[in-house]
């Protein structure tokens, strides 16, 4: 994959102060560091990602503030793609990470909106097709609304087994390669950014949020929901903390399966009791499973759905520490109670003696007791950051703040509300850090300029 977008670095707060060690402009190849920045994008693994970036941060001695500057003049995008995506319908193949899966060939179907392009780019839509589809079919579903508001559209064909979404992780990493790929190459706002799908793609669009939410604006599932397993850590259902944030509509055909109805319904009861403002559920009399774009608001969605860049009220739920960070916030260690996948421990008489739905909800709340949970807030006060966690099951945490948040005060100066106590903290800069996750996610507005744990 050869490097391509990189969005440019916004310091919404014009007061913030540069560290003291801040090496002087003249005396620092910005050139150089931009040079180096973008070959760091063209690795695909993660892992080794990662690596090269600590490398990159050792090699080079500049600070986490030079870097900032180095990168925010990156253009949009710092390298075209040598055949760019022609207006309207397209089709090409990219060579993608799929996580336990290594590197894959997928087969991406495209919309690219006619016209001049906006300042801030594109609003870009993931589309996840059915059982047994192909991303053509899923991008005609989305096509008429794309060309009106107007988006980008990326409509990927599962490359492996196609007989339904499996909750995989490579099915998530191909999807997440996908966003990552057009993030690198093609000119897209970054806070509106969604993801839709039908059936299996539905079941994806639910997955790819709850375990991932930070990139999304706004969800669109249709006929798919959120699941509630126990079988090889499936579960999702137990993550909904992650999307109360997130603008939802969800389209659903009441002749349909009835234990994905009772799924979803749990899910918006458990949305609206968590405090979801931008949720809401269309369910359609008559209709199996199939659904209907009439008498929703999905194109206002579509058009005016925007990620907040600057969230300073988080709620992160969590079982694998591959998944257990939101924005700012990171769980770093687990309570033992924690489980990703468990065994249900039940008496036989107990259990005989539920019907149904008390047996699927016994399981639900099985599950969140196996889940770790923080709420943080943030509020400045002047020259004081002041955090307030409430956490379940965590033992430790980390905060990895960004420019927006942490304007670099004197030591002392962030105050940590935690488990009754009130700590004095020091956050320090971690140039490795920082790096990796701006090439990671190419996402300035949360890319951490310091970090402190807990």
């Amino acid at each position: 994959m050869r490097p391509g977008l990189l969005l440019p670095l916004v310091l919404m707060l014009l007061t913030a102060r540069a560290p003291a060690q801040a090496a002087p402009e003249q005396e620092v190849d910005f050139a150089a560091l931009r040079a180096a920045f973008v070959e760091l994008l063209a690795v695909d693994v993660p892992a080794a990602r990662a690596k090269a970036a600590a490398e990159l941060a050792r090699a080079r001695g500049v600070d986490v503030a030079t870097w900032e500057r180095a990168l925010a003049a990156l253009p949009r995008p710092p390298l075209p793609l040598d055949e760019p995506l022609p207006e309207g319908v397209s089709k090409r193949t990219l060579r993608l990470w799929a996580g336990p899966h290594g590197m894959v060939d997928v087969e991406v179907h495209c919309f690219m909106p006619k016209g001049e392009r906006p300042q801030q780019g594109h609003g870009l839509l993931l589309a996840c097709h059915g059982t047994g589809g192909m991303g053509s079919g899923e991008l005609g579903i989305w096509h008429r609304f794309a060309t009106r508001v107007p988006l980008i559209v990326l409509a990927p064909t599962e490359p492996g087994e196609n007989s339904g979404y499996r909750f995989s992780e490579d099915e998530r990493q191909v999807h997440l390669s996908v966003l990552r790929w057009a993030l690198l190459h093609l000119p897209v706002d970054r806070d509106r950014v969604m993801v839709c799908g039908t059936s299996r793609g539905g079941h994806a669009s639910w997955d790819l949020a709850l375990r991932h939410p930070d990139p999304w604006a706004a969800i669109l599932p249709c006929i798919g929901s959120p699941r509630l397993s126990l079988v090889g850590g499936q579960n999702n259902l137990r993550l909904l903390d992650n999307v109360v944030h997130l603008t939802i509509r969800d389209l659903q055909g009441l002749g349909d399966d009835p234990a994905m109805i009772w799924n979803i319904r749990l899910a918006f009861k458990e949305l609206e009791r968590l405090g979801a403002r931008a949720a809401k559920l269309y369910e359609f009399e008559g209709y199996g499973h199939s659904y209907t774009f009439d008498g929703t608001d999905v194109a206002e969605v579509l058009a005016d759905a925007r990620r907040d860049p600057h969230p300073t009220m988080l709620h992160l739920a969590a079982s694998r520490e591959a998944e257990a960070r939101r924005a700012w916030v990171r769980i770093t260690a687990f309570d033992k109670v924690v489980e990703d996948a468990f065994r249900l421990k039940v008496h036989k008489k107990e259990w005989e003696a539920k019907d149904e739905e008390q047996k699927k909800l016994y399981v639900h709340e099985q599950a969140l007791a196996k889940t770790a949970r923080v709420q943080a807030q943030a509020v400045r006060e002047d020259e004081v950051l002041r955090i307030k966690l409430e956490t379940e099951a965590v033992r430790r945490v980390a905060l990895e703040l960004p420019r927006w948040l942490w304007t670099d005060p004197p030591p002392g100066r962030l105050l940590v509300d935690w488990k009754g106590r009130v700590r004095r903290l020091a956050p320090k800069p971690d140039v490795a850090l920082y790096l990796t996750r701006m090439a990671e996610h190419l996402d300035p507005d949360r890319a951490p300029v310091a970090v402190v744990g807990l």
